[in-house]
Formats: structure tokens, C-alpha cells, sequence
């Protein structure tokens, strides 16, 4: 057999147990959002808006000076008017301006495959001269091409002979960006695999001709020497890039190509890194980002494919690295909001301090992000925090408000339900004292009471008499009675406290009559069987005091004054006059306007034990 003091610790216990549960699903639920694993999608998408929303709060960094973004617009396609097989003489000729211009170094954001297979032998003449132009500019090693890659190391790529010169100088240059399973771009990846070294993405090679100092090691990455946060596993570890700017600066190149054909020397490119790239959107280089969401990204009909460059090779460069937190940090930080919302729950508290919780929840992952680029978890939290809410608030139902529902349903079989709710919704009517109030008080018993109990056994009588009261109970609370106390037969009920009733004498008329129709519905009911189906009932109405009285450790709500005691002396008068219910003249006069079915019997001014004060009763009764 348990002792006593193990079934006390036993619900404490169960209740740490299931307080330990909910954190440690919290924890469980806030690891398995974490970035990297395959649920991460929530947590990108919220990083988005991490960037979204400090580009409002901060405004968007702008591009790099030493960058000249140069576009293959729709006014560049008007203006070269030919296919793209013949552009190669024209981008010669674009690179040449630009290097005469002082160009650092100059990449293309573009492919230019072997179009020479099966055209004639003076169109292929033509193609072989453009390329060889081409291929001078490539061997000065400061341009950089492009190329595809894909999962069987295949991809596209350029004319053979293009690339292999791009590879002598280290300048051949992985395009690709990273879909994520939203279809979202955001990474990209540094190095792939090469022959003899890694292959360099294009955004790498852009932020060393910038001036940062690159250093490949194994799988590891050192910009400037400071080690780049990268995501995976080797040899494909990804970056994820920081987007700033979204409406970079471009110049067409057709604008170039017409200042370089006129004579100009293109000075705008000294000491640049000229990145020349196709934005036309017949070309269609478009690539989902963070910018999508963005007015001006819609118009444009979303983001360009170099503009992913571009903000990779600047978080390179710029070292504004977005961390991947460790999905430990995920299910911590979900465990430890789990476990503040439960206990709001559990304390049922205003509705506004959860809200407020999870909304400083957002904020400083916002505030976090946009001014120390510190990118905290969000939708594990916030789920874990709800999910922790919602449980507090089911263990307050299963344990406080159950034992609250009990109490007040205790307290209610004892007291009125109006007493209770008053009492417990105003905490000043818990103190002693009392306050004065007019109100009206009914009394009543059972006549021949003392015979009935000679003829039955004392189990014979509880039961009859408590038959008696369910009934009656019903009755005055029916019409919103004060059931103040039982002593012995008797009933005492007040109308007007602790409830305001402006009616409260037309309220305690009407519960008499009813008891009598009750009673006598009950008699026949019982088909000659005894029970206690006669009494007398008393009401008077008078300005008395209503409180608390008592002591610290037991109290009740009373009601004191002469008035009180006139109702009781006005129901002992009842037998006297041979009547059922008898009212006082105060009673008739406040109650008369409100009950015009009721008729009003005179029985004559009457004394009453122990008062000097005479007073005139009436008799009620329903009309016909």
C-alpha cells in the first residue's frame, strides 16, 4: 500500500513528466527545421523575408564601384541586329575597348558554343575568324567565360577551343546557382571539382579580381583570411549569398559599342571589373530570388541571373557572410520558448502577453539579422511555442480549472451561483463588512412539520425534505434568489444583494406563487403519497446592511436589520390568518406596479411579536 506522501508526489511526478515531454518535443520539432535538413524550406523562406526586411529597414548596400555591369539589353539585340553565332567579333571588340580603357578584368555571363557543324564553308570561314578575335582578348588572362555544370560533370560549355584557353589562365568559370526545392535560388557553389585543381564559380573569380585574397584548401575556403561559412558536405559545399542590392547600376553595351565605334575610349572602365551579361528578357536569364517579392523585380519579370552573381561574389568580397545556425541552436531555442509559453498557458494569462511573446520572437530574429547579419531559427520556435502554449493552457484545464469548476460548483451548492460569481469576480466583497442596501426577504416553512416527522422514520423525513428543497431551490433561483440559508424547515432568500435587482420585490411575489404552483403540482404528482406539499411564506421589503460577517477564518454573507426580522414575524402571522403568503404593505407598494396578474387581499393592520410598529399585510394570489 502507498503511503500517503507517495500519492502526493505521484501527480508531481506525472506533471514534471509531461512538462519534460513537451520541451523535448519542442527541441525535437525546432532541430528538424533547422537549415540542412530535409525540412529546411520554412526556415529559407523566412530568411528571405530576413532580407526583405532589411533592405526596408536599412536600405539596399550598393554595388561595389569598381564593378561596371554592362547589359545585353534589348536595345544592345536592336542594335547588333544578327544572330548570336556572330556576336563573338563584337564582344572582341567590346573587351578590347574595355581592356584599352583600363579594365582590370572583364567576365561574360554568357555561353558561346561551337556553332560551326553543318554550315557552309564561307559561313564557317567567318565564324573561325570571329573566334580567333576572340581568343586574342581571352589570352591576355584577364577574361573570364562561363560555362554550366551539371550533375554528370557535362553541362555547357563554350567552344572547345575558347575554353581551353580560359583554362591555361584560370579563367574558366562555373555559372551555376543553386535551386533550392522551392525553386528559390540562394547559393551558389564556390569551387566544383576540376582535373587538377577545383574549378572556380564565377562569382569567386570576380571577388579576387576585386582585390580579395583567395586561398583554396582542401574543402576549405579563406577570403581575405577569414574562413568562409560554407554548407555540405565536401567536395560540394555551398555559399549562402547576401542580397543588398537589388536595382544595380547597368550600362547597355550597346552604349559602349557606339562610344567605342565613334572614336571614344571607354575611360568609365579604368580600374574596373567589367561583368557583361544578358538581361534582355527575350533571353530569358531569369533566376527566382529574395528580390522576386520586390515591386521593381515584378515589373522587370524577376531577377537576373548575373544579379546572383553579383551578390555572391560581393558577400566574397564584403565578408557579409549569413551564417548557418547549427540546428542544436534550433531545438534550443524552441525548447526554451516552449517552455515560456506553457507556462503563460498554464497561467492563463491576458492574451496579449503570448501574442507579445511571439512577436518579440520575430522582431529579434529581424533586428538580429538586419543590423549584426546573425540569422537566428523562426518557424521551430514559434510552432514550439504555440504547441507550448496550447499545452499549458489543456494542463490548466486538466488540473487548475478543473479543481477550479469544482470548488465553485461546491461553494454553489452551499451559497447562491449569485454570491459565488459576485465573490469571486469582485475580490473587495471577500473582506468583512457590509454595505446598506434595500432589498426584500422571503421566508417560508412547512406547516405541520413536527406531525409529519412523528409518522416516519428520521431517513424517511431527510428524504422527503430534501424532495421538498430540490424543488424549491429551483424556484428562487429560477427567478434569481439569494438563497441565504436552510435552518432546519425553514428557507430565508434575499432579492436585491448581492445582485442589483430593481425589481427585487416583484421578483420575491412572484417566487411565492410559484412555490405554491409547484407544491400543488407535486401533491397530485404523488397521487396521495405523503410529503411536504404546505407552507407559509412571509415577505418584506426594507433598507437593511449586506456583507460578509464572521471572522478571517469563516465568514458568510448576511443580511442585518430590523426589516429582516419583520419578514419572519410576517410569515408566523400567516397561520394566525389562515393564509398561504402573506406580504407587508412596503412589499405591495413597490411590487404591485410590476405584477398586474396578482391581486392584493387586505387582512388589516397586524402587530407582530417582539415589535412595537404595527403594520397592514395583504394576501396574494394569481388572478382567476
Amino acid at each position: 500500500m502507498s503511503s500517503p506522501q507517495d500519492q502526493s508526489e505521484s501527480p508531481v511526478r506525472w506533471s514534471l513528466l509531461a512538462v519534460l515531454s513537451v520541451v523535448w518535443l519542442a527541441f525535437a520539432l525546432g532541430w528538424w527545421l533547422a537549415p540542412g535538413t530535409p525540412f529546411a524550406s520554412w526556415e529559407n523562406s523566412w530568411l528571405d523575408h530576413l532580407q526583405r526586411a532589411r533592405l526596408r529597414l536599412r536600405g539596399p548596400e550598393p554595388t561595389d564601384p569598381r564593378f561596371l555591369l554592362i547589359a545585353v539589353d534589348e536595345e544592345t539585340l536592336e542594335y547588333l541586329a544578327k544572330p548570336q553565332i556572330f556576336w563573338l567579333q563584337d564582344f572582341a571588340e567590346l573587351s578590347r575597348g574595355l581592356l584599352d580603357g583600363g579594365a582590370r578584368a572583364i567576365a561574360f555571363d554568357a555561353i558561346f558554343a561551337n556553332p560551326s557543324q553543318g554550315v557552309s564553308p564561307a559561313l564557317q570561314a567567318e565564324l573561325e575568324e570571329d573566334r580567333l578575335e576572340f581568343l586574342q582578348v581571352l589570352a591576355t588572362g584577364k577574361v573570364a567565360l562561363g560555362y554550366l555544370p551539371d550533375d554528370n560533370r557535362l553541362g555547357v560549355h563554350n567552344h572547345p577551343d575558347l575554353e581551353a584557353v580560359c583554362e591555361s589562365f584560370r579563367s574558366l568559370c562555373s555559372l551555376g546557382v543553386i535551386a533550392d526545392p522551392d525553386g528559390f535560388y540562394r547559393r551558389i557553389y564556390p569551387t566544383l571539382p576540376g582535373k587538377d585543381r577545383p574549378n572556380w564559380s564565377l562569382s569567386l573569380w570576380l571577388a579576387e579580381k576585386l582585390g580579395s585574397k583567395v586561398v583554396v584548401n582542401g574543402g576549405r575556403l579563406r577570403v581575405d583570411g577569414r574562413p568562409v561559412p560554407l554548407e555540405g558536405n565536401p567536395p560540394m559545399l555551398s555559399l549562402r549569398s547576401a542580397y543588398r542590392d537589388p536595382d544595380p547600376p547597368f550600362v547597355s553595351a550597346a552604349l559602349l559599342l557606339r562610344q567605342l565605334r565613334s572614336g571614344q575610349k571607354l575611360t568609365l572602365a579604368k580600374d574596373r571589373v567589367c561583368l557583361i551579361a544578358p538581361t534582355a528578357t527575350s533571353l530569358g536569364d531569369f533566376r527566382p530570388s529574395v528580390y522576386d517579392d520586390l515591386a521593381s523585380k515584378r515589373d522587370a519579370g524577376g531577377t537576373m541571373g548575373v544579379e546572383h552573381h553579383l551578390a555572391a561574389a560581393q558577400t566574397l568580397h564584403r565578408g557579409s557572410y549569413i551564417r548557418l545556425y547549427p540546428a542544436w541552436l534550433g531545438g534550443l531555442l524552441s525548447g526554451v520558448l516552449c517552455l515560456i509559453m506553457l507556462a503563460l498557458g498554464y497561467a492563463a494569462v491576458s492574451w496579449w502577453w503570448p501574442a507579445s511573446t511571439l512577436l518579440a520572437h520575430m522582431l529579434a530574429g529581424i533586428v538580429a539579422f538586419s543590423f549584426g547579419n546573425v540569422w537566428l531559427p523562426f518557424w521551430g520556435p514559434l510552432l514550439s511555442g504555440v504547441f507550448g502554449y496550447a499545452a499549458g493552457y489543456q494542463w490548466r484545464y486538466l488540473t487548475v480549472e478543473r479543481q477550479r469548476r469544482l470548488t465553485v460548483e461546491l461553494f454553489s451548492r452551499m451559497v447562491s451561483p449569485q454570491v459565488v460569481d459576485k465573490v469571486l469576480s469582485d475580490p473587495g466583497l471577500r473582506q468583512l463588512g457590509g454595505t446598506q442596501r434595500r432589498v426584500t426577504v422571503l421566508y417560508t416553512d412547512i406547516n405541520d412539520f413536527t406531525p409529519m416527522c412523528e409518522r416516519h422514520t428520521p431517513s424517511e423525513v431527510i428524504v422527503l425534505l430534501n424532495q421538498y428543497f430540490e424543488e424549491m431551490v429551483q424556484v428562487i433561483f429560477r427567478r434569481e434568489g439569494m438563497l441565504k440559508q436552510f435552518v432546519g424547515d425553514e428557507i430565508m432568500v434575499i432579492y436585491g444583494a448581492p445582485m442589483d435587482q430593481p425589481d427585487h420585490a416583484a421578483r420575491a411575489v412572484d417566487t411565492a406563487l410559484d412555490m405554491l404552483e409547484r407544491l400543488t403540482a407535486m401533491e397530485k404528482a404523488a397521487g396521495g403519497a405523503d410529503g411536504f406539499f404546505d407552507i407559509k411564506v412571509g415577505i418584506n421589503t426594507g433598507d437593511v446592511v449586506v456583507g460578509h460577517v464572521g471572522s478571517d477564518k469563516h465568514m458568510e454573507y448576511a443580511a442585518v436589520g430590523d426589516d429582516v426580522n419583520l419578514g419572519a414575524r410576517i410569515m408566523a402571522t400567516t397561520k394566525k390568518l389562515g393564509v398561504k403568503i402573506l406580504v407587508s404593505e412596503v412589499t405591495k407598494r413597490e411590487a404591485e406596479p410590476l405584477l398586474p396578474d396578482v391581486e392584493w387581499i387586505p387582512h388589516g393592520v397586524q402587530s407582530f411579536k417582539g415589535k412595537t410598529a404595527q403594520m397592514e399585510v395583504y394576501e396574494v394570489r394569481r388572478r382567476g
